[in-house]
């Protein structure tokens, strides 16, 4: 439900100009429709999939909108739009109040549609969500105009975000950290340059298969690891207070109860200790700081089912009211792996969030400043990608508090 700022804004008809990105449709209809209120979504014949799909979103909100079927009007013809846009106006006209929100479609469409409400109707409500101020322009012919930040008075579920791109869940995504205890020690360890080395050294030796030490050993074989007793690794283990456990399979046995699922083993156990755990760590500091930052979703393990066209995942995720913060991981300190990661967890955010979207990769590379650097500058990200090191993941929990504070413009 939008807070009752809203209220003065909000009009009967709203028409939508659906472009690319379903967001900026998506925020306007939920913040500057009455309840039971009309929404008519403009699309071109590349963009109505993407109307059908707000229709659908729509249609199933508690507000009770009313969404006719979309209605396609050109992309570039002033002519066409002009009449297309003047004629539906008449056609609501008997319903109460109109709005335009113009930040979709192409700027055809939004100069000649603004002209066509403006024309028929001197009272209407013209929009557009500002992505880098995060806030709602709001003007009326009268000359008045009206700046509001959106903050979180659109809180976009995860789920709806998906839907909106036309994609779903392939689970739910993880909301449980796994031993906390144990990612406290891996954390002291891994911003130490020389144990981080003897922590990686040890799960290359005794997790993976020789020669190359890429894939796992088998289940059989990584349970019969014995448990090491001293330097970086015994710290490890001994987090785990099984003082009993004498090897990785007594620890899986050990560990079941915990974990609290049925299938979990000894090679989820490996896949944790080789590196997943920094995920689960991320996912941690973020449900940390949540309430401080106004955080209403956060997830781990985020992907969509495996097509070809359409299978992406984030590590974690969090959504700050329709604002989306993704995070990529690694325990790997190359800078070449740690880049390509970064671009390709901002590609994949852009892709889903749009302009509001931010994007931070948290790896071992000792320099995160010079892999953020030359991200901005190689592929002009313009300041939506953050990245962090070895020495910030002790604090991390605050690293991402003040990250998300600013690209919130809190």
């Amino acid at each position: 439900m939008p807070s009752e700022r809203w209220k003065a804004y909000q009009t009967d008809v709203l028409f939508l100009l659906v472009g690319t990105n379903p967001l900026p449709n998506y925020v306007a209809g939920c913040l500057l429709t009455k309840p039971e209120g009309t929404i008519v979504l403009l699309a071109t014949a590349d963009t109505y999939a993407i109307a059908e799909r707000l229709k659908q979103v729509f249609e199933q909100s508690a507000q009770k909108w009313k969404v006719p079927a979309p209605r396609e009007i050109h992309w570039t013809d002033a002519s066409r739009i002009y009449k297309a846009v003047g004629d539906l106006v008449q056609e609501f006209a008997d319903r109460g109040s109109i709005g335009l929100h113009y930040t979709g479609g192409t700027k055809a469409m939004a100069v000649h549609a603004y002209r066509a409400v403006a024309d028929k109707r001197s009272d209407a409500v013209f929009s557009y969500l500002d992505a880098r101020e995060l806030a709602m322009r709001i003007e009326q012919l009268d000359g008045s105009t009206h700046v509001r930040k959106v903050g979180t008075d659109c809180r976009l579920p995860l789920r709806t975000l998906m839907q909106l791109h036309g994609r779903t869940l392939k689970k739910e995504p993880a909301a449980e950290v796994w031993f906390p205890e144990v990612i406290k020690v891996l954390v002291e360890i891994h911003a130490d340059g020389i144990s981080r080395e003897k922590w990686r050294e040890w799960c290359a030796q005794n997790l993976r298969r020789p020669p190359r030490f890429i894939k796992f050993k088998s289940k059989r074989d990584l349970r019969e690891v014995p448990l090491p007793s001293s330097g970086p690794p015994g710290r490890v283990f001994q987090a785990f207070g099984m003082s009993t456990a004498l090897s990785l399979g007594d620890l899986e046995d050990g560990l079941r109860s915990r974990v609290g699922h049925k299938k979990w083993n000894v090679e989820h156990l490996a896949e944790w200790l080789a590196g997943k755990w920094l995920e689960h760590y991320v996912l941690m500091s973020f449900q940390r700081i949540a309430s401080e930052v106004d955080l209403h979703e956060v997830g781990m393990n985020i992907e969509t089912p495996s097509e070809a066209d359409k299978h992406f995942e984030f590590d974690v995720a969090a959504l700050r009211g329709y604002q989306l913060f993704a995070v990529s991981c690694t325990t790997d300190g190359r800078k070449s792996l740690c880049k390509s990661k970064l671009f390709e967890a901002y590609l994949r955010s852009h892709q889903m969030g749009g302009d509001e979207a931010h994007t931070a990769l948290v790896s071992m590379y000792d320099d995160p400043a010079k892999i953020e650097r030359e991200v901005d500058e190689d592929w002009l990200t313009e300041g939506h990608v953050k990245a962090f090191g070895p020495k910030e993941l002790p604090e991390l929990a605050e690293y991402l508090k003040a990250w998300i504070r600013k690209s919130a413009h809190m």
